[in-house]
Formats: C-alpha cells, sequence, structure tokens
C-alpha cells in the first residue's frame, strides 16, 4: 500500500514548488491496518530513527509502482534527491521506519507544517480561513506512509501510522489522500481522521483528493 501526499496537480512541475501533489499518505497497497498476519509470519519491527536510511528510497519505488499510482523512476528521483531531503529538513520532522529481519520494508514522516511551505499554503487557501485555523495553525503535516507490496497485509501500514503520529505535541494531524475506496483511505477513516475537504480535482480528469485532518491528543 502506498500514499503519502498523492495527486496534487496532474504532474510534478505543474503545482507550486514544482511538486506533483498533495503530500499525505498511505501505507503499501492493500494491507493498511489489517492487523497481523498469519502465526507463521514473522512480526514486523516499527521503530523511530534519527537518520532517515537509505531504504526508504526503494521501499518507496516498490509501494508507488503499484496501482493506483504507476510512478516510474522519474517520480523515485524527484523523491530522493528534492522532496526527502526538502522534508527532512523542515522543523518536526519525524520518521519511522518497519523492519523485518532488519531489512526496511515500511516507512512513514512527517513534519510541522508553516506559512510559506507551498503545501501547506496551498492546502489552507482551499479550505478556507475558519477550517485553516481549526486545523493548521499547530498542526503535524503526515507526509508519506509506504509497504513493500511484499510485507503487506501484516499490519505494518497501521503500525507505521500509529508510531508516527505517538507523541507528537501538536494540536492536529493534517493530510490529503485519493478520495477513492482505496486501503490509505480506509486506514484513515478507522484511525478517527476527519474529511475536511473531499472531492476536489486540482484538474479535470485527475483523481479526486480528500483533505483529512486528525485531533491528536496533545490537542
Amino acid at each position: 500500500m502506498a500514499g503519502g501526499r498523492r495527486g496534487g496537480p496532474p504532474a510534478r512541475g505543474a503545482g507550486p514548488g514544482g511538486q506533483r501533489g498533495g503530500r499525505l499518505g498511505g501505507a503499501a497497497a492493500g494491507a493498511a491496518g489489517r492487523g497481523p498476519g498469519p502465526a507463521r509470519v514473522r512480526a514486523v519491527i516499527v521503530e523511530a530513527v534519527s537518520e532517515v536510511p537509505a531504504e526508504v528510497v526503494d521501499v518507496y519505488r516498490a509501494a508507488f509502482a503499484e496501482s493506483p499510482y504507476y510512478e516510474g523512476e522519474e517520480e523515485v528521483a524527484r523523491f530522493a534527491e528534492e522532496a526527502l531531503p526538502r522534508h527532512a529538513g523542515r522543523r518536526g520532522f519525524h520518521c519511522v521506519v518497519a523492519r523485518d529481519a532488519g531489512v526496511v520494508v515500511g516507512f512513514a514522516y512527517g513534519y510541522v507544517g508553516a506559512p510559506g511551505q507551498w503545501w501547506h499554503d496551498w492546502v489552507a487557501g482551499l479550505l478556507g480561513p475558519a477550517l485553516a485555523e481549526e486545523w493548521m495553525t499547530d498542526a503535524f503535516e503526515l507526509a508519506e506512509l509506504a509497504v513493500r507490496p511484499t510485507a503487506q497485509r501484516r499490519g505494518a501500514g497501521g503500525r507505521l501510522h500509529d508510531a508516527v503520529l505517538a507523541d507528537r505535541p501538536h494540536r492536529t494531524a493534517i493530510l490529503s489522500t485519493r478520495d477513492e475506496d482505496t486501503p490509505a483511505r480506509r486506514l484513515y477513516r478507522r484511525r478517527g481522521w476527519l474529511p475536511l475537504r473531499e472531492g476536489w480535482r486540482p484538474t479535470p480528469g485527475v483523481p479526486p483528493l480528500v483533505f483529512m485532518g486528525l485531533r491528536l491528543p496533545a490537542g
């Protein structure tokens, strides 16, 4: 399962800051938070990391090559060379990874959004002043969540989601994802995320987006 801020403007370079879409996401296709698999399957270990392992790029490649994203090497390179380094330098950046026998099979990360960042300003404009004030004043922006297809259906997506948000000292979290019945959307619904704006299409003919918010315990 894969997700993250998927699905903003239809092509990289078409939206603000040269990025393609809203940042926030899913987990590896089909497996988000379905719970542990059979007892014979090894447990996936989820842990916070102070430095992002290089293996997350391979996880991204595998997860977002799947339906409905079908990303190729150009998108993978933009993630590795542009988006990930930029996001890792932002205030409050927090990353967790899932490991199976020591191998990274999933990751999730986010950071504190702020005015002047293109995604933050773009979404604030779409939500309008009242909702932006309520949901984006002190928000953790969940930017990416992805799990290798070979590690799906073992609860890794749900555990990554919970771990990346655990103990965040903010009032809310916010994300965007496809406004479709995807594993990512179902995971967020189960975890209590609320739709703030649904059915928004950046351009005709592209999949619609939903912007979602979650009230965090610190709030």
